[in-house]
């Protein structure tokens, strides 16, 4: 339930204190979320699988979950404009809650599908390619794989502490 009041005063040392986290957490997930969505489909398409569209399709799928990460940051340093001298905003902080919600469950949902397509297409011969064969899971591939699951984890992490940061239940307990 949205509060009456659109401001809600906050101590300043809490104010300091949430700004940084959302610094911190969200200044290096827009970095690391760059990083993810050039870096996976780089090297996805380094990886024999076994058809040229299920490469396509991993690639594509990592590239989306870097793109998340980007926009859960996002999220976060807009969210982090909602606190101001010593003012919690309730309008400006729900566009940045929801965002952030939607780009955290993206980055969730993409690294499953990523992950699902990629093992099975490791798995499988398909003999419309004749020259491609099942490849099978290699060690290689399971470092592949382990880039856009901490891109998950940290869009996770990102949606978990924007949600209780951004909650504008949480600040009414200042506004007495």
């Amino acid at each position: 339930m949205q509060p009456s009041h659109v401001h809600v005063r906050v101590p300043p040392d809490i104010a300091a204190k949430t700004a940084k986290t959302f610094s911190i957490l969200g200044g290096p997930s827009m970095i690391l979320g760059l990083a993810l969505a050039a870096a996976v489909p780089a090297l996805g398409y380094a990886f024999p699988t076994t058809t040229q569209p299920m490469r396509a399709i991993t690639a594509a799928l990592g590239a989306v979950n870097g793109m998340c990460l980007l926009g859960s940051g996002a999220a976060l340093l807009l969210g982090a404009q909602s606190i101001s001298d010593g003012y919690f905003d309730v309008a400006r902080s729900g566009p940045a809650l929801r965002f952030l919600h939607w780009t955290h469950v993206g980055a969730l949902f993409s690294v499953i599908l990523m992950t699902t397509f990629s093992t099975m297409s490791l798995n499988t011969a398909v003999p419309a390619y004749p020259k491609d064969a099942a490849v099978g899971f290699l060690p290689a591939t399971a470092l592949y794989l382990v880039p856009p699951f901490a891109g998950g984890i940290l869009a996770a992490i990102n949606g978990v502490a924007g949600r209780r940061l951004l909650n504008p239940a949480r600040w009414n307990k200042y506004h007495r």
